[in-house]
């Protein structure tokens, strides 16, 4: 800058000193312009520091200064003019305004950058959010770096929108435990836009899939043509509608569905989605119809039918009930079903049926019941609960039975076969060998012994052929009878076939209670037996074995039984026979000869040799003797 212009702006400043009477000693006279107060207050001032005045024409500043300790003083004045003092405070002025200008035009560009960096784009962002929000996009957070207000309220959408989106997840979570199908579809073009997972196992197709359709991208032309028509309406009646019976072509064919479409309007009242809820009635028709076509049969079917209240009084019975009850219709309406309680099955059996019942909705099986007369009997029975097609409540209980006491007989009568051979009714060979285990296991236990005795009647095989088997037969029961009638309930009596019979004695004590047996069964041949006006008379040979002594098993203690029953035989018949070894050996060597035997004659080994006859008086030959010799 120019010198000129730096003394432009320093102030003309004029200096003077006073004594202390206001008599000038050096520079101008300062007070004429002072008015009388003013220099009365100039006077006046002996302290330390500077007092100012404003003159007329100018600024003036004094100061005491002592001189010494008679208390003289001096004034020293300073003057300052004051049109100068308001020429540099224009230029002053000037100056400051121009700096302001300038210091605008560079802030307010800087300062719209900085709103914009502080201020809109965060207010974009926010909006932006906001209108994410308004479209139901919950998942997406607003990122955003401003702090303070902005912040907060970037904060707190983005807690709206989890709070938004949680409570989204706990409500669709909550729509897929709905077993119902439940969809929704926008107004605009009825495309999917909701649904469930038991919609995706109705429609067989995931939610995925679906999203995004409408009816003609996944049904039939003529059944979406049906449900959009329908859709329209409810739009456009604003009206919640129940649509009875809907069909659809499913995965599992075609399908019956129960549908209520509900209009979603937005605040101006204009439809935005619609909302379905339907209901897979597939099965409840088919179990309508057959309901329909079981009342047809309900008085012609063979098996009763009691229907009753949820307290079991009886409201209804068919013809079939009267039949195998003896009750009449009238008779029994009204009443518990108690009345046939037979009394056979405990309080645990019933409370079981119950807990079917109720927790099942059914129960089915064996129970015996009680007629009019009194008399018990069999029944297969089958009690299921009646539901309310609406809403789904128990409103009776349906039992179905039939008289299964022929077949209980006939069931009995073929397990009884199944362990019993059915000449004798005595234990066959399956029975004998369970209860001979039984036996045995006892006796191993108590270390006491098992007698087993095998008994065969004597030219029995003469009687079969010359009188006839059915003389056999009643020869056979007869023996049986008598066998019993000596026998403890704990011994039992089997028959192998023909007219072979195995007696197992438990607990038998020692050799003397095992003859006294023996000697009892002797004594029981010694009477006749009078069969079809015939007195009839037969023996019986007996093999006796011991366990543990003759064998730990039981195939082992009949074989050898057996064994000794032979011995009897080969000893004259009559008696009985205890086993030894020895018989064992000979059993197998009979066994090995009678098989050798049956191949002597196609292998040429056995010779017929002819041997007479000599009557010794005459010397003449009467007869011939056969024999085969065995090379």
């Amino acid at each position: 800058m120019r010198p000129t212009s730096a003394r432009s702006v320093t102030p003309p400043l004029s200096f003077g000193i006073l004594d202390e009477k206001a008599v000038t000693i050096v520079g101008r006279t300062f007070l004429r312009s002072m008015s009388l107060i003013k220099r009365e207050q100039f006077l006046m001032h002996n302290q330390e520091g500077i007092l100012f005045f404003h003159l007329n024409d100018a600024f003036l500043g004094s100061r005491v200064m002592p001189l010494g300790e008679q208390g003289e003083v001096l004034h020293l004045l300073a003057r300052y003019p004051l049109e100068n003092y308001l020429a540099a405070s224009e230029r002053t002025r000037r100056a400051v305004l121009t700096a302001v200008v300038v210091i605008a035009l560079i802030v307010f560009p800087l300062g719209l950058l900085l709103l914009q960096y502080y201020i809109n784009t965060p207010l974009r962002q926010l909006m932006s959010g906001v209108r994410r929000l308004q479209k139901g996009d919950y998942e997406e957070r607003v990122e955003l770096k401003a702090s303070g207000e902005l912040g907060e309220l970037a904060t707190a959408l983005n807690t709206l929108a989890g709070g938004i989106r949680e409570r989204e997840r706990d409500l669709s979570a909550i729509i897929d435990q709905i077993p119902l199908m439940l969809y929704v579809k926008s107004a605009k073009d009825l495309r999917f836009v909701k649904l469930n997972r038991a919609g995706e196992a109705l429609l067989g197709k995931s939610r995925r899939e679906l999203i995004g359709l409408n009816d003609y991208d996944h049904l039939p032309a003529e059944q979406a043509d049906l449900l959009v028509e329908e859709d329209r309406q409810v739009l456009s009646s604003g009206v919640v509608r129940d649509i009875a019976e809907e069909f659809i072509d499913a995965p599992q064919g075609l399908r019956t569905l129960h549908t209520r479409k509900v209009p979603i309007v937005d605040s101006d009242g204009c439809p935005c989605y619609l909302l379905g809820l339907s209901e897979d009635i597939t099965e409840q028709k088919e179990a309508e119809e057959h309901l329909r076509q079981w009342a047809k049969v309900f008085d012609s079917t063979s098996e009763a039918i009691v229907i009753t209240d949820l307290d079991a009084n009886i409201l209804d019975v068919n013809h079939a009930f009267s039949q195998i009850s003896g009750y009449q219709k009238v008779e029994v309406e009204g009443e518990n079903a108690r009345i046939m309680k037979s009394g056979r099955q405990d309080r645990d059996f019933y409370i079981g049926m119950w807990q079917s019942l109720l927790g099942k909705g059914s129960w089915q099986g064996e129970i015996w019941n009680k007629r009019k007369s009194g008399e018990l009997y069999p029944a297969w029975q089958t009690i299921s609960t009646v539901y309310d097609d609406d809403e789904k409540k128990a409103t009776h209980y349906i039992s179905v039975f039939s008289d299964i006491t022929a077949i209980k007989r006939a069931q009995d009568e073929l397990n009884f076969l199944a362990h019993h051979d059915p000449l004798t009714r005595l234990p066959n060979r399956l029975l004998l060998k369970d209860r001979m285990q039984h036996a045995i296991d006892r006796a191993s236990r108590e270390e006491s012994q098992v007698a087993v005795m095998f008994l065969d009647l004597d030219h029995f095989k003469n009687i079969n052929d010359t009188l006839g088997h059915p003389v056999g037969d009643q020869l056979l029961l007869m023996v049986s009878e008598r066998l019993r009638s000596i026998l403890r309930e704990v011994d039992t009596l089997s028959r192998q076939g023909g007219d072979e019979f195995i007696l197992v004695l438990e607990g038998a004590e020692d050799l003397p209670s095992v003859l006294f047996v023996v000697n009892k069964i002797l004594e029981l041949f010694e009477l006749p037996f009078n069969i079809a006006e015939k007195e009839l008379r037969i023996t019986v040979s007996l093999g006796v074995s011991l366990y543990p002594c003759d064998g730990r098993d039981s195939n082992t203690l009949i074989r050898n039984a057996d064994s000794a029953m032979y011995k009897a035989k080969e000893n004259g018949r009559n008696q009985f026979w205890f086993y030894t070894e020895e018989l064992t050996q000979r059993a197998v060597q009979r066994v090995d000869m009678e098989q050798a035997l049956r191949n002597v004659v196609s292998s040429g080994e056995l010779e017929l040799h002819y041997q007479p006859q000599v009557a010794l008086p005459e010397a003449t030959i009467v007869g011939a003797e056969a024999l085969g010799r065995w090379n």
